[in-house]
This record gives structure tokens, sequence and C-alpha cells, in this order.
């Protein structure tokens, strides 16, 4: 939370006569996997900012952290409000509580954006990029988990506009508690290569192997990929500090078979996305914006551009978070591209104009009306009490 200092010194003085009303909490169930969970914020002069904190079979726990934190800040100004949560000690408290802080962090920074009647990426920094590519993350709506099955959806995200495709199709593999993996990786290879026959040059492929491999099966997987032409394989082993030695052998090993090398998604804060940036320990860096919040992640996005990192926001669950990603992504001097959850649930999107984020030859406009730039169709949620 290192960057709140700056938000706050920024505005102390200023927006005062407004203070925090209430603050209300709401989901949106998309599918089996996935349930959104928002935080809005009403304050005293009728203004509302959102945040997300979608943390699905754990909404409870950030549920009980948001109830906590909303009692904390009750009747704040914003300047105030940002402080408290500043000062909160997260990095004891858990990831629900974490979660819950950068939620109502990014409500409050929408409703100050709002009532400077400035987009939110005005008040993080220069805005650098109108527009940001995206991709289609195919994963967790796939329900045929076979080659076919994961090559029909790909199709289906590139017949929608996306340019690039992500899947994780290593269901079979898993890190055992000796670091060691075990499982068969064929049918993700074959899944993958599917998918690459499918789409052909339509469209890029990325992969996604969530921490499932030890460092010599993920050397393995580098070299059985070379010739899936990817645009970058992601998390393949677990990313601590004792693994950056590790990660800078699969950096070199991904450059020499023409991909590039991501990850960083679980990692929370500046403070903890140093090392890595510091050691150019990948290619492509993928903050969140639950685990980091919107400030650190615009400080992060600076310090990647020093060290020659690109920025493509983890961003695989609701409308808040891509709007902040957007937000965000706008300000980064080295965004890459934007994460997008394809077509998981049946479920309409619960914003007033959805097509302003979804892709337009490959890439999303970033929002340019005040605050986060989308408005929130709350009948269409469930209100929790």
């Amino acid at each position: 939370m290192m960057a709140l200092s700056r938000t706050v010194a920024g505005i102390e003085g200023t927006e005062t006569v407004a203070f925090i009303k209430a603050v209300d909490f709401f989901t949106q169930r998309i599918s089996k996997k996935t349930q959104f969970l928002f935080v809005r914020v009403s304050m005293s002069n009728g203004a509302q900012g959102w945040g997300e904190a979608t943390f699905n079979s754990l909404n409870e726990q950030v549920l009980v952290a948001l109830r906590q934190l909303s009692s904390i800040i009750a009747d704040q100004s914003i300047a105030t409000g940002l402080s408290i949560l500043g000062l909160l000690p997260t990095w004891k408290s858990g990831r629900a509580s974490l979660i819950g802080v950068n939620a109502l962090q990014c409500a409050l920074l929408d409703v100050l954006a709002q009532m400077r009647d400035l987009p939110l990426y005005a008040v993080l920094g220069e805005k650098l990029h109108d527009h940001v590519p995206c991709y289609a993350n195919i994963n967790r709506g796939t329900k045929t988990r076979e080659p076919h099955g994961w090559a029909d959806r790909a199709q289906a995200a590139v017949n929608a506009g996306f340019p690039a495709v992500k899947l994780a199709p290593f269901d079979k593999i898993s890190l055992g508690l000796d670091g060691k993996s075990v499982g068969d990786a064929t049918m993700g290879l074959e899944c993958a290569h599917a998918v690459k026959d499918t789409i052909g040059v339509d469209a890029e492929l990325m992969l996604d192997c969530h921490w499932r491999f030890d460092e010599q099966r993920a050397q393995d997987l580098l070299h059985a990929c070379a010739d899936l032409d990817l645009k970058w394989v992601e998390a393949p082993i677990l990313e601590d500090a004792l693994s950056i030695p590790s990660l800078n052998a699969l950096k070199k090993i991904a450059e020499e078979n023409g991909t590039k090398l991501a990850g960083g998604e679980i990692l929370s804060g500046v403070r903890a996305f140093a090392p890595f940036l510091h050691t150019k320990a990948f290619h492509v860096m993928n903050p969140d914006p639950r685990f980091c919040g919107v400030m650190d992640m615009s400080d992060i996005a600076m310090t990647a551009a020093k060290f020659g990192v690109q920025i493509a926001p983890h961003n695989h669950l609701g409308p808040i978070m891509t709007a902040a990603s957007l937000h965000i992504a706008a300000i980064a001097p080295s965004a890459l591209t934007i994460e997008l959850q394809f077509a998981e649930g049946d479920e309409p999107p619960c914003v007033e104009k959805p097509d302003l984020l979804k892709p337009q030859n490959g890439r999303i406009q970033v929002p340019t009306d005040a605050g986060l730039g989308i408005a929130i169709q709350t009948p269409m949620l469930c209100h929790v009490q």
C-alpha cells in the first residue's frame, strides 16, 4: 500500500465536504465457478464509487473483511478513508482483508475522480494509450477440456474480435508437496496444438500453467512448445524469491524458443514485485488489481517500464476490475495487453453499455467518462445484507 501516501497527499484539503455515508455489497452469479463481488461506496453528497472484491469460493471471507473495514472508514472523507486503508497492516491480515482494502480504495478513487469530473487515469498519471490491446482467457468457460473443446472455444473468441487467446490446459499436472510435478502434460500439449491448428495466424496464443510444473519439467515444456509460436508461457513454476534463479533460466529458454515468460498474478503490491522487476525475471508481469490495488499497480507499471518489463494486467473477472485495469494500462509506458474472460456464463453484463468493454479491432478503448467510466445496473445484482 505504499502508493496510498502519494494519493492522500495529493487530495488533502480537497473533497472534504463529502463523507462516506454507506458501503454496500453486491454479487452476481456468472457460473458455477464464478460469483462477482462488488462494493459500492456512497458519499453524503450523493456521489457513488465502485470496487471489485471477487474471490469466488472465498467471497464470504472477503465480505467479513469488508464489513469490518467499512465500519472503520464510516463517516470519513475520501482522503481520511484512503489514509486509514493505507495504514492497515494487510501483510499480516490475510488475502481476504487485502482484497477488501483494495476494493474500497478503488471505490474511493472512483468517487474522487468523479467529483473532479476526471477519468480515473487522470488521477493516476499521464495517459499514454487511448486504446489497449486485449486477449481472451478461454479457460473458465471451457467445459469440454479436450482438444476439440479448446479449439472450438478459441475459434469463437477469434470470431468475437479477439486478436489473441489464452488457455490453461494442464489439468492433469499438479505440483506435489515435495516440489516435483506429477502427471502427464501430453493432453495439455495436444490441446494447445489443436487450438493453434484452428486459429492459425489469425490470432496469437498464450499458455497458462498455473504453477503446476517444477523447473525441469517447465524446461521440457518450453522446448516442447517451440513449434507453437506462443506469445508467452505464464506461471510455469512457483513464484517466490527462491525461484528467481530458476525463472531467469526459464526466461532464457523461452527466448531461445521464440516466446516470452510471464507471471506475477499472485504477488501483492510494490514490495512483492520489486525483486522480480529488479532481476528482470519475467518478460511480462501480470499484476492483479485485487491484490495490488489501483495505486500500487500504477507504481508497479512505472517501475516495470524502467526495467524493460512489459505489463499485462491479470483481469479474469468482472467489469469493475476490467475498467480499473484499463485506466492503469492507459498510464503504463510498457502496457502490452489486457486480459478478458471470454463467455464464461450466460448471465448478461451488469454494465449499462457492455460494448465499452468489448474488443474493437482487437483493442479496447480506455473509458473517458468521469471515474471508472462505466455505469453499473444494480437491479441485475444481488444486494448482500
